[in-house]
């Protein structure tokens, strides 16, 4: 018996060690905690550690992380994350490397809160680009200053992007008691989120000060299912410029949207709403 325990606590130390957490029998990664505001990225991905040349963990580092080994929960505290690292030119980077941070795997990151947590784009890039098949989960933190505005621009704080997929895809975009605040398109549509054949939820969360060119202002749905819950969309706006269809607040088309003890509010658009 002494032996089998022995042995057990030795596995135990060793999945520790290898930053894994030992759960009912099952081994799951261990959350990337992030200590510094610092955008740097990560010194060596795929070898499971979030750390920059710096010696620290930024929160670029913990997605190019998550992203390699298929999944990660990021752990914010109290600050203001500044995605300071641009893309060199214009051509756009995929690999959260530079400029908005790219969501290839299913990360969950969790704020202090989203009045003390914000990540900023900084008006030079959006903030998230969740692509195909994969899926991001914001609890606690505010989205804001994201800005797009390169060819077919879409989503200036998020782009949720599962396009080409045969029906609504698996990516998902989720919010719980977030804020996406004071994004921008100059271009095609979502200011504040653009979803493109997925899964939107929000929950608990506020949409407001997002502005477009396009169609928009708040959130653009297409082909997508979106849902609130005592959430509020407010002071989003569609500028006209494009000559699209509208929405101040929420333009969709195709798919479903279902507002549940959720407030539109002061949303504005020159016409169909």
């Amino acid at each position: 018996m002494q032996d089998r325990i022995n042995s057990v606590s030795g596995k135990a130390q060793l999945i520790a060690a290898l930053g894994w957490v030992l759960v009912s029998g099952s081994v799951w990664a261990a959350p990337f905690e992030v200590t510094t505001e610092d955008d740097l990225p990560d010194l060596s991905i795929g070898d499971g550690y979030c750390l920059t040349e710096a010696g620290n963990c930024s929160l670029r580092a913990a997605v190019q992380e998550a992203n390699a080994s298929g999944g990660r929960t990021i752990t914010l505290n109290a600050g203001m994350y500044v995605l300071s690292r641009g893309n060199v030119d214009s051509r756009p980077e995929e690999h959260a490397d530079r400029g908005d941070l790219d969501i290839r795997s299913n990360i969950i990151i969790n704020g202090a809160g989203a009045d003390v947590v914000a990540i900023d784009g900084m008006n030079s890039d959006r903030v998230f680009d969740v692509h195909k098949n994969a899926r991001l989960t914001l609890n606690k933190v505010t989205v804001r200053n994201g800005l797009s505005l390169q060819h077919n621009a879409s989503g200036g704080g998020i782009r949720v992007d599962g396009s080409e997929s045969a029906g609504v895809s698996n990516t998902r975009l989720t919010l719980n008691e977030a804020n996406v605040d004071g994004n921008q398109v100059q271009g095609w549509g979502g200011g504040g989120i653009m979803a493109l054949w997925a899964t939107v939820e929000i929950k608990r969360s506020t949409i407001s000060r997002n502005r477009v060119d396009g169609a928009g202002g708040g959130i653009y749905a297409d082909n997508s299912v979106t849902t609130t819950r005592d959430s509020t969309i407010r002071d989003n706006r569609w500028m006209f410029v494009y000559g699209l269809s509208g929405g101040g607040g929420i333009y969709k088309s195709g798919g479903g949207l279902t507002l549940e003890r959720s407030a539109n509010l002061h949303n504005r658009a020159p016409f169909f709403g």
